[in-house]
């Protein structure tokens, strides 16, 4: 639905762009922000075009205010007038010492996977609402009292594949118990399944457990879990004996 907006300038942004479009002249967008909120950005009016991208007056929660343009809101590009960003650098400038500790990477690596857009990652994590959660947001000194050092062969892992980076959800894990914990698809051939105490792919599980590695794949493809994938004695069906022949 279009809706006909009306510019206006207010004393927060009748300075800050060189925006020369007359307040007289209605335009129609597909979206009036006006009274939305954007991460901690409130839409306060529609200040006028410029460049043919339309600008947007905000109010930031820490007080000030900033022009925004209308993809820049919606595509979650820009949710603060800068000041979570001057928070966050902030903090990891300040000289708490522990700037070159094994863990102070992988700290700045979890921040940027879910809050930086243009992070590789970011699709996978930030993309899909995976946040950190506030106490860890601005302190690595808080992170690492909560998460202590690794043991020896883990990395930081999430016990809910969809929850937060937080103390209750998160733990030093294995690559293995990673694998069996990631969001991919269940059947890949790659893919470590531990049962019993034993890690293998799914290839050594067939061999082990004596079922068609096809089977295995069907089974975990329709959601059975891995004990039950292991464990349960096989149907004799034409289908059955194709794909033992295939083995």
């Amino acid at each position: 639905m279009v809706t006909p907006i009306l510019p206006s300038r207010c004393e927060h942004c009748k300075d800050k762009l060189p925006i020369t479009t007359p307040v007289t002249k209605i335009y129609s967008f597909r979206w009036n922000h006006t009274g939305t909120t954007f991460g901690r950005l409130t839409v306060v009016h529609f200040v006028g075009m410029a460049k043919k991208r339309s600008y947007w007056c905000c109010a930031c929660v820490c007080g000030e205010y900033t022009l925004v343009t209308g993809p820049r809101l919606r595509n979650g590009d820009t949710q603060s007038c800068g000041c979570r960003r001057r928070g966050i650098l902030g903090q990891r400038n300040f000289k708490h010492g522990l700037s070159r500790h094994p863990l102070f990477v992988t700290w700045t690596q979890m921040l940027q996977r879910c809050t930086n857009p243009h992070h590789s990652s970011f699709r996978r994590y930030g993309g899909r609402g995976i946040v950190v959660c506030e106490r860890w947001q601005h302190s690595f000194v808080t992170f690492l009292a909560d998460m202590g050092n690794p043991p020896e062969g883990t990395t930081l892992d999430r016990r809910d594949n969809d929850g937060p980076y937080s103390p209750e959800n998160c733990r030093w894990a294995t690559s293995a118990q990673q694998a069996n914990n990631r969001t991919f698809n269940p059947t890949n051939p790659r893919r470590f399944l531990v049962y019993r105490g034993e890690t293998h792919i799914i290839a050594e599980w067939s061999k082990i457990m004596g079922l068609p590695y096809k089977a295995i794949l069907g089974r975990l493809g329709r959601g059975w879990d891995i004990e039950k994938t292991l464990t349960t004695p096989l149907r004799i069906t034409k289908a059955t004996r194709l794909a033992e022949a295939e083995e």
